[in-house]
This record gives C-alpha cells, sequence and structure tokens, in this order.
C-alpha cells in the first residue's frame, strides 16, 4: 500500500493546484480571491468523495488600494513599497514631511532624534534581523511623535509586514495606537538614504488601505475511516496570502495537502483522516484559532495533525520543535511524532532539518494548546516572502511530492496499529 500511495503522489499535479491557486491573485482572507479559492478547494474535495464541511469565522482583513512614497525635496522621486497589514491609512493626500533616520526603530534610537511631526525611517540590518511584527515600531514612532514610519527590508524588493505586535493572544493583536508603516527595499532604501546622507529630505507617504471585519470558511474534507472513524489524523495547510501571488506561502501548503488527499481516497484508512483548509494564518493564525474554538469537543478525537506550510522554496525542510511567541510559554511540537516522521523520511531517502521558531508559530500552535501531537514542515529561508515574486516559477515543484510523500507514509503507519500512542 505504501508503495502504490507513494507512486500515486505527484509534483506534476501538486503544482497545478499551485498555479491555480496563484493566478487568483490576492487570497486574504474575506477578499474575492478568498471566495474563489474556497469554491476551488471545495469542488476539489467533493471531486474525491471526501464530506465537506465549512466553519464560518469572522475576523479582520486588509485591503491595500495604493502605496506610494514620493521624495518631494530635494529631488522628485516615487520609490515603490508595500504597505503593513493592518496598518492605519494615511489622509487621503498622504503625510508630507522631512525624514529621519531611527536606526533599528528601537526606544534607544530615538535619544537625541527630533522626529515631531516627521517621517521615522528604520532599517532591517540583516536576515537575522528582519522586523516583521511592525506594531511595536509603530507605537514607538507614535509615542516620539512621528507621523508615519518606513521600514527599509533586506531584501532587493518590499515585502509585507504586519502591523501586529506579534502576541499569541489575538485579543491583544494590535498596539493601541500607531502610525501608518510601509516596507522600501534596500534598493531603494539605499538610494533614499543616500539622499539623506545629503541633507534634508522630504517626502509624501500615501497609504490608500483599509482594515474591517470580514466573514470567512475554514474548510474541511474528511475521509471516513472504514474501521475506528471516531479517531482521526489530520493535516492543516493555510490557502490566504501576506501578498499576491502567494506560491509558497502557502499555495504549496494546500497544493500538497490536496494531493496527498487525492492519494489516500485511492486506498482508503482504517481511521478518518481530515484534510482542514484554513485562512487568516497571515498574522497571528486567528482562522486556526476560531476553528479550534469551534471544535474543542473534537480536539481529544485527533490523534496526530500535520500542519503544511511554506515547504517549496528556501532553505532547507524543517520541522519546528519549540516554537516561541512573547506572551506565552513556548508551544511544543511533539517530540516523539517529529522522529517518527523523521524515521520515516530517512527511509525514503528523504533528509530534514529541525529548528526552533522563534517568532511565532503557525497554525499547528492553535491545536497544541488543545493537547494534539503536532507536526510543523516548514522552509524558514524564503527569500521571496511576502513579496510580489513569490511566483510558481520561483518553486522547487519537487519539493511537494517530498512533503507529499512523507506525511502520507506517517499517516499509512500510525492508521496501521491498532492503538495510537499518546505522542508527547
Amino acid at each position: 500500500m505504501e508503495r502504490r500511495v507513494r507512486d500515486e503522489i505527484s509534483a506534476v499535479n501538486a503544482m497545478k493546484h499551485v498555479k491555480f491557486l496563484s493566478d487568483i491573485g490576492n487570497r486574504f482572507v474575506g477578499s474575492k480571491g478568498d471566495k474563489k479559492a474556497i469554491d476551488y478547494v471545495s469542488k476539489e474535495f467533493k471531486k474525491l468523495g471526501l464530506t465537506v464541511d465549512k466553519t464560518e469565522i469572522s475576523v479582520p482583513t486588509f485591503r491595500e488600494r495604493e502605496t506610494k512614497l514620493t521624495v518631494v525635496k530635494p529631488v522628485k522621486k516615487t520609490f515603490q513599497c508595500v504597505a503593513s497589514y493592518f496598518t492605519p491609512p494615511t489622509p487621503k493626500k498622504g503625510v508630507t514631511a522631512p525624514l529621519v533616520y531611527v536606526g533599528g526603530g528601537e526606544e534607544k534610537d530615538y535619544h537625541g532624534k527630533d522626529v515631531e511631526g516627521k517621517i521615522a525611517v528604520m532599517n532591517e540590518k540583516g536576515m537575522g534581523d528582519l522586523k516583521f511584527w511592525m506594531g511595536r515600531y509603530a507605537a514607538t514612532a507614535k509615542h516620539h511623535g512621528a507621523l508615519a514610519l518606513i521600514s527599509i527590508h533586506v531584501m532587493p524588493y518590499p515585502y509585507r509586514t504586519s502591523w501586529e505586535i506579534g502576541n499569541n493572544n489575538v485579543e491583544n493583536r494590535f498596539p493601541e495606537e500607531g502610525v501608518p508603516t510601509a516596507t522600501l527595499s534596500c534598493v531603494d532604501g539605499q538610494e533614499l538614504m543616500w539622499l539623506m546622507g545629503g541633507g534634508e529630505v522630504e517626502a509624501c507617504l500615501k497609504l490608500d488601505v483599509e482594515t474591517r471585519m470580514a466573514k470567512s470558511h475554514v474548510v474541511r474534507g474528511v475521509l471516513k475511516g472504514r474501521e475506528i472513524s471516531e479517531e482521526k489524523i489530520s493535516i492543516i495547510a493555510h490557502r490566504d496570502n501576506g501578498i499576491p501571488p502567494g506560491a509558497n506561502d502557502n499555495a504549496s501548503g494546500t497544493g500538497t495537502m490536496l494531493e496527498i488527499a487525492r492519494a489516500l481516497t485511492r486506498v482508503g484508512t482504517r481511521r478518518s483522516v481530515e484534510f482542514i483548509s484554513c485562512t487568516a494564518e497571515e498574522g497571528v493564525t486567528a482562522g486556526a484559532y476560531q476553528y479550534v474554538q469551534a471544535h474543542k469537543d473534537e480536539m481529544p478525537s485527533i490523534k496526530a495533525l500535520f500542519n503544511i506550510d511554506m515547504i517549496s522554496t528556501g532553505g532547507r525542510l524543517n520541522l519546528v520543535g519549540r516554537g516561541i511567541w512573547p506572551d506565552t510559554k513556548p508551544l511544543e511540537h511533539s517530540k516523539d511524532l517529529n522522529r517518527m516522521v523523521l524515521k520515516v523520511a530517512h527511509e525514503l531517502g528523504y533528509e530534514l532539518g529541525s529548528m526552533v521558531a522563534s517568532w511565532g508559530v503557525s497554525e499547528s500552535g492553535r491545536f497544541i494548546e488543545h493537547g494534539v501531537p503536532a507536526v510543523w514542515f516548514w522552509k524558514p529561508d524564503d527569500p521571496y516572502y511576502h513579496s510580489v515574486y513569490d511566483k510558481p516559477e520561483n518553486l522547487e515543484p519537487n519539493m511537494l511530492k517530498v512533503v507529499g510523500d512523507i506525511v502520507a507514509i506517517t499517516i499509512l503507519r500510525l492508521d496501521a496499529v491498532d492503538k495510537i500512542p499518546k505522542f508527547k
């Protein structure tokens, strides 16, 4: 059976899903693209004969109409930049003010700097200093009287950051107050810093954006077990993106999950296997949080959860062990289940790394909080992360089969035993 399932799983098929989802464009929760993705995943589940249900969620969504930074003095030049999602807008005509450099944007970096009524400019200092959770930086800038904040990214293109603080607690996602925030590439940032080095620079930052509440659905497809249907093994992959097209983040996980579903339906399973297409992962996984709250009574029946997120470009494919949020104790993925997955991978001829996620936890964290043993597959070093270059042609398609093989075979081995052990 294992050989049959491995033969079924195809990177070519998985990439067809990736390309379709990428072509949708914006799939941010509550968007038109999100609705198209819901329809697509639902139809694919039904095609495979899975039982499909939908859990409604209500979460903040974000829309960016236009983001523009224009230097008006001493020269006139417009730079491409990207708004942080959930940032407040600027006034309609933008914010026009002198620029002031504030280093890494920390409190100490403002000492001796006059940013009152000005636009603060901060920068990342390398790949180990990525400033993704911009909420606290926006709050610090506001505290010192700045009107807006620009962050210079370490890569040669701007990327989408978040205006959240970076807390696990969904009730404490955002700063109480803060300035509008956007990101600039290191290429444009270098030119901007050169201008600032020559004297006073005045610029206009315009953010035509909107944050509002929106409804969406977490879609679940269930392959009912033929013998022990009350026990479940789950796979989760979020379908939303931070910025289109979002091929790696996370059409890669969704495409792989759909391909695993196709392979497993060909052979059937003793236990039920559920495939969860989530949304509102972007940010602090509010969609998974609401899904788990709605299905709390089902959590004890999930014997193992596999989280597939951003697996097809970047550095080494890793299993995440510990995940760290600043406002809660570390969340531990199951050591026992990780060992089992690693053993399967080695038997199949695949190599996996291990890592600590020091800047938060993907959707598996919401299940871990309710006692579900989980594994998280992740490549953390995506050079195109949250940028317009996260395209299908920048993926390594065969990674979809690698992860598909490992997850599917691990599920078959779990399903083969009469009693799945309680993983720690």
